[in-house]
């Protein structure tokens, strides 16, 4: 995705050749900045059957991998205005093989975006996962205390592991020691609920929290902004 067009192709494996090109759908942003996108898409198997989810710029799409045909389009709904970075890096797929093949959100996209929310969405119908989190999504921000919304952001894809979701935050640098903390935590796949988290601060460190209550990790450590290793083991 480019400022000036907008799609997602495929290519033949054995010959290089296009096999098919789909332009992208919906009403795109009015500034070109914010029409390009980073994300790679991944192939998933929904219900026994392929599907390549591909993040654009601003909106998530599920097309069939033979034929290009858009099968859903995910609209997050989000405000890039004093926003930071602009672009998703990719989303991370998990299946729950506790419920049945055919139910829904077995198989689940998880994403975050640039108002630093955890997303769970259904694979196979790109409508948000209700059980998890609030309608599908987990505030990020929480536990940050007050800051500037652009300081603060998450934009690439979750490590799981098991039944856990992964996910840092990437924080703006050289601006302020009162930025957002750069935690990590993990989510319970299912529900959004949080598991644990990891404060980046001396092991022998109480972390200085603000006196209104609304600050749980401390401010200014480092973050985690790329992509996360995990180990089964």
């Amino acid at each position: 995705d480019g400022s000036d067009r907008q799609f997602i192709a495929a290519l033949d494996k054995r010959s290089g050749k296009l096999a098919w090109q789909t332009r992208r759908s919906g009403e795109m942003n009015s500034n070109p900045q914010l029409k390009k996108a980073y994300g790679t898409p991944v192939i998933t198997k929904v219900h026994g059957r392929d599907v390549v989810i591909s993040p654009a710029a601003d909106w998530l799409y599920g097309y069939d991998p033979a034929s290009g045909e858009e099968k859903w389009v995910f609209d997050p709904k989000i405000d890039p205005e004093g926003k930071g970075i602009l672009h998703c890096r990719g989303v991370s797929s998990w299946v729950d093989d506790s419920m049945s093949q055919s139910a829904t959100c077995r198989h689940r996209i998880v994403s975050t975006t640039i108002e630093s929310e955890l997303l769970s969405i259904d694979a196979a119908t790109g409508k948000l996962c209700e059980g998890f989190g609030a309608s599908g999504r987990v505030n990020l921000r929480s536990g940050l205390g007050d800051h500037d919304h652009g300081l603060y952001y998450s934009t690439s894809p979750p490590a799981i592991i098991d039944d856990l979701i992964i996910v840092g935050g990437s924080v703006a640098d050289n601006v302020s020691v009162d930025v957002p903390g750069g935690v990590v935590r993990a989510y319970d796949a299912r529900s959004g609920a949080l598991v644990w988290y990891w404060d980046p601060i001396h092991p022998d460190q109480k972390p200085v929290l603000d006196e209104d209550g609304s600050q749980r990790y401390q401010r200014g450590t480092t973050n985690v902004w790329s992509i996360i290793s995990v180990d089964p083991e």
